[in-house]
Parts: structure tokens; C-alpha cells; sequence
């Protein structure tokens, strides 16, 4: 998840199921299609961490699942939990979570990219 992401999941933690697609889209400054992207990933955090999803109710609404508040303490307190990859001159950083990195070779796929762009 990325910071706006973890933002919108504290704020939810605030304010419950009073929230909106179109308030979190105006608080955040953002379209509310961003905000449903940004959902989609958390739901994919909740699901590996098997919380239950937040789902879509009427007119824009969201509806929390019941164990949500089980994500405060889940949070870190820093600006992000990352998930991904990082490609570097030397090789591969994969972050796999918010302790664990790896560094790893440069894949054929990288190496070509990186040929033609130098």
C-alpha cells in the first residue's frame, strides 16, 4: 500500500461507513476513480492478511467490514508499506514487505532495457 493509500485506511478508521467515494475523492484531492483503485489495493492487503474486504454500497457509500479496526495495529507507523520493485544499476531491490528485502541478479528482460536505453 502507498502513503494515500494507508491515509484513506486511518481516515476509514475515523470515520466508519460514513465515507463516500466523492468525500474521500474531495479530502484527498484526487478523482474517485483513483480512490476505488486505491481501495482495490487495500482489499488486496485485507485479503492477505485475511480481513475481510471493504465493499461498495449505494449511491458511492462504503461498507466496512466488521474486523477493519483490526487494521490499526497493523499499520505501520511510518509513511509507507511497500510492495514491489525497485530496479538499480547493479541489480534487482524487490521489496517483499516492510522487513524483508532481496537483491537479486538483473533479469535478461532488465539487462536488454538498460542496454538500450545507455
Amino acid at each position: 500500500m502507498n502513503r494515500r493509500s494507508m491515509d484513506i485506511v486511518r481516515e476509514l478508521l475515523g470515520v466508519g461507513d460514513d465515507a463516500t467515494f466523492a468525500i474521500l475523492a474531495e479530502r484527498f484531492d484526487v478523482l474517485e476513480r483513483t480512490i476505488r483503485n486505491d481501495i482495490a489495493s487495500i482489499n488486496s492487503f485485507l485479503e492477505g492478511s485475511g480481513l475481510g474486504l471493504i465493499n461498495y454500497g449505494p449511491g458511492g457509500s462504503i461498507v466496512l467490514p466488521d474486523d477493519f479496526v483490526e487494521l490499526r495495529d497493523r499499520l505501520p507507523e511510518g509513511d509507507s508499506l511497500r510492495i514491489g520493485s525497485r530496479a538499480t544499476s547493479g541489480g534487482c531491490l524487490r521489496v517483499c514487505s516492510s522487513q524483508t528485502l532481496r537483491v537479486t541478479s538483473p533479469s535478461p528482460r532488465w539487462r536488454a532495457a538498460w542496454a538500450r536505453a545507455a
